[in-house]
């Protein structure tokens, strides 16, 4: 009896096993059928589950771009209606312009026409002013807003361009930086005990080409607030002058300078010369009264080619030089003045500023700013140093209608930069994008880190 017993025990704990597995089966199927799916839990089949939910992820964001494009081409419905409904408001208008030219139309007729076309003028800036989509104006009120992110390389940051971005730069005097500006005892400018005379300007270019006048009696004298509140290099048109070494090693060279004539008359003034008579090359601008000419020792002889267009006394100018080689183009205020062959450029050692090497032709005005480059620059590069100088020199008056930097500065496009950048100001970021290569110009209207920032395209 006690063998029966347990042999019957065991059966029973078999079947209850049986039917626990049963039971779980169950659930399991009636799991999958409520559910609709095959795997209901990571026990079922971890590896398949794994990219079941990467599928799912990735679907429910391709159902969300497929709302974004169906709430875009909605968007775009309603400013296909709204401008539809414009362009036969136009047509109209263009009617009526069209009919009461006509001759047999008395004033009375021509006032009724008018008011039609008045009216329609009115609901055309109406349609312009309030057509929106979810709370946003489609025409006016809002730019569109660009997140640019590093995907496009480019970091948006304040204006901040100087001609250190530009490659080649050999000289870079700055007057309107007080702490390049020393005197006889080394005290800059912007430090107390300056003495006012200049011995040395500190060259910015990287390169420590320096100018400096070891004799106090034919030192310039320094002057703040001068031209848009910086400060000038004072040359007096009699002995002042600050010779240094500028190395040139290429046979093309560009300048600029930032300069105002203020006495001397019709006498010939040198502005400055790089290379000097020893060396057998010169490259100079003189000034013949408010004619500023460039001087080229090639072909032999020289050549003195004036600018067609003159910088009137006691007027700041940003005069600049691109030598190609055997081709000079010459420029004031970014409007080309200059064009002439020559024999072409010879590398060059020696520079003098507010003279020239050789016939004692001191300049008689002020010198704000001067850079040079041992190569000719591109069109660009050149409009950037022009537009750079014109807004930092209030010159921006002076630059042709179609400039890319008339009426905003240049500023640095591409890679990171430590400058956080201003809520609404302008720049221009340099991107061969859709724009034929051109500058497209940019607002900053929010975002604060390296990555990104939020811009309007203007």
């Amino acid at each position: 009896m006690s063998i029966l017993s347990l042999t019957q025990a065991k059966e029973l704990q078999f079947a209850g096993a049986q039917l626990k597995r049963s039971r779980t089966e169950t659930s399991e199927s009636v799991a999958r059928l409520s559910s609709g799916e095959r795997l209901v839990r990571a026990s079922d089949d971890v590896a398949s589950l794994s990219i079941s939910t990467k599928m799912q992820g990735r679907l429910v964001g391709f159902r969300s771009a497929q709302l974004n494009i169906a709430q875009a081409d909605s968007l775009l419905q309603v400013a296909d209606n709204a401008l539809s409904e414009m362009e036969r408001a136009l047509q109209r208008m263009n009617a009526l312009a069209v009919q009461a030219n006509g001759g047999t139309l008395s004033t009375q007729d021509r006032a009724f026409l008018d008011l039609e076309f008045q009216q329609l003028k009115q609901e055309v800036s109406r349609m312009l002013e309030q057509t929106e989509f979810n709370g946003r104006k489609l025409f006016r009120g809002e730019a569109e807003q660009v997140r640019v992110i590093d995907a496009l390389e480019v970091t948006a940051v304040s204006n901040n361009f100087d001609p250190t971005q530009i490659s080649d730069i050999v000289l870079w005097l700055d007057g309107a930086d007080q702490s390049t500006i020393l005197d006889g005892g080394g005290t800059a400018a912007d430090a107390g005990g300056f003495s006012g005379s200049v011995a040395t300007w500190v060259d910015k270019s990287g390169n420590n080409n320096d100018v400096n006048q070891g004799n106090a009696a034919e030192r310039p004298v320094y002057v703040n607030n001068v031209v848009n509140g910086e400060g000038v290099v004072r040359f007096d048109g009699n002995n002042d002058r600050l010779p240094g070494t500028v190395p040139t090693t290429n046979n093309q060279l560009t300048t600029f300078v930032i300069y105002q004539r203020t006495g001397g008359g019709v006498t010939r003034e040198g502005l400055f010369e790089f290379g000097s008579n020893g060396e057998g090359t010169r490259n100079a601008i003189f000034l013949f009264a408010d004619n500023p000419r460039y001087y080229d020792t090639n072909p032999s002889g020289g050549v003195f080619p004036p600018y067609t267009a003159n910088i009137p006394f006691n007027n700041f100018a940003s005069l600049s030089v691109v030598h190609n080689d055997t081709n000079l183009t010459g420029y004031i205020d970014g409007n080309q003045q200059l064009n002439v062959v020559t024999g072409g450029r010879q590398p060059s050692n020696n520079f003098v500023l507010g003279d020239d090497s050789t016939s004692g032709d001191e300049i008689h005005g002020d010198v704000a700013e001067v850079v040079a480059f041992d190569r000719a620059l591109t069109a660009t590069e050149r409009q950037m140093m022009e537009g750079y100088l014109a807004h930092k020199y209030g010159l921006t008056a002076g630059l042709p209608a179609g400039h890319p930097y008339k009426t905003v500065p240049p500023g640095i496009a591409g890679g990171a930069t430590d400058v956080s950048p201003v809520e609404n100001e302008a720049l221009v970021v340099d991107l061969d994008l859709d724009n034929g290569g051109a500058p497209v110009i940019y607002t900053i209207v929010d975002g604060n880190d390296s990555g990104a920032y939020t811009i309007d395209r203007l």
